[in-house]
């Protein structure tokens, strides 16, 4: 089973050079940026870009967290629980006995609520941002089909389901209706599948797109401790999602690229000048020390992965990843599982320092 990672929250660089570089861009040959109708243009789009992209990132985040643990819980429920077990509930409702959780997290089927915060938290969202500007081509299409289908199965599994087995209607049915409804949940996540493989898909060509428009720019703009920390953070995500379907050679470009970028910020990302002039304050050197530390330890994991791809075995002996400060991971170490850990911090210390 291929591994969630949390998906890179973007935020496109052209803000951060209206927001706050428009006199470095002026010092580099970039000019003044405008005038101040024009910047309020700008800044209003690309607020307004972020927030319907941070509404998909959320949809997408969900799909891969809480839905598809809750989707699992709910799948594993039905092929264990018997009716000798709901008749036991039931007879200990009827003794007067009380559960703190209910009968639907008791028997691990259906859990109370949840459906109120998907509609008013996700769903809500997604169907405003789908018909909003700026228009983002087929990511509108496949974030507009993952969430419907989701909304479907929720109202089944929370309203529906919740409903027949409070009312009691699976004791005068002898559970005809739970297995309707399973027969719907099963056709229907198989259909959630399919749209979340074509959302996540249309999400990540979106990421690439608007990196890519990013890194140029912060190039440009001579912004290289950002630029840096950027290419870091996208091509570990872009590595960590790809990670079991590629082979020695793509892995080993991710490690000589990752080395090289990773050497480029470590002579300039403590350069007072560069930090102040790249609007780098207070609030950001504690995430953008931690990147780096990170980064450190991502290096050596990287090179531990690959000899052991390049041995065909994990019992090599390994380097242990230690940070620009020395510290090293907590517990047992696994490199497989503190890449991942790694990504998702970088992800975190990134969202961080933008």
């Amino acid at each position: 089973m291929k591994k969630a990672v949390c998906i890179l929250a973007l935020l496109i660089a052209s803000l951060a050079l209206w927001g706050c570089g428009s006199d470095a861009a002026s010092q580099r040959g970039g000019g003044s940026g405008g005038p101040d109708s024009a910047q309020g243009s700008n800044a209003s789009d690309e607020a307004m870009r972020i927030e319907k992209y941070n509404t998909y990132v959320d949809l997408h985040n969900f799909a891969v967290g809480t839905f598809e643990l809750t989707m699992d819980a709910y799948f594993n429920a039905f092929e264990t629980t018997t009716k000798e077990d709901f008749a036991q509930w039931q007879a200990s409702q009827a003794a007067g006995e009380e559960s703190t959780l209910g009968m639907y997290e008791d028997m691990g089927i259906v859990a109370l609520g949840g459906y109120d915060s998907y509609v008013e938290g996700i769903l809500t969202p997604v169907r405003e941002m789908t018909n909003a500007q700026p228009d983002f081509g087929e990511l509108d299409s496949k974030a507009g089909a993952l969430a419907e289908i989701k909304h479907e199965i929720l109202r089944i599994y929370y309203l529906d389901m919740r409903d027949y087995y409070a009312s009691g209607e699976y004791l005068l049915d002898d559970y005809a209706g739970n297995d309707d409804f399973h027969a719907q949940l099963s056709e229907l996540y198989s259909g959630f599948l399919v749209a979340r493989g074509e959302f996540s898909s249309a999400l990540r060509r979106y990421d690439s797109e608007q990196a890519n428009v990013a890194l140029e720019l912060l190039w440009e703009h001579g912004y290289e401790i950002r630029y840096y920390v950027l290419k870091i953070v996208t091509n570990a995500e872009s590595i960590a999602t790809d990670f079991f379907d590629i082979d020695i050679e793509t892995f080993e470009a991710f490690y000589d690229q990752h080395v090289s970028d990773f050497s480029a910020l470590r002579e300039i990302y403590t350069n007072e000048e560069k930090l102040e002039d790249e609007g780098f304050g207070l609030a950001q050197s504690t995430p953008l020390q931690l990147f780096v530390n990170r980064s450190r330890q991502m290096e050596v994991t990287a090179r531990n992965i690959l000899n052991a791809l390049r041995a065909g075995s994990y019992d090599i002996e390994m380097e242990i990843p230690t940070d620009m400060s020395g510290m090293t991971p907590p517990g047992e170490y696994d490199p497989i599982e503190y890449f991942f850990q790694l990504v998702n911090e970088l992800i975190g210390y990134y969202n961080s320092t933008i």
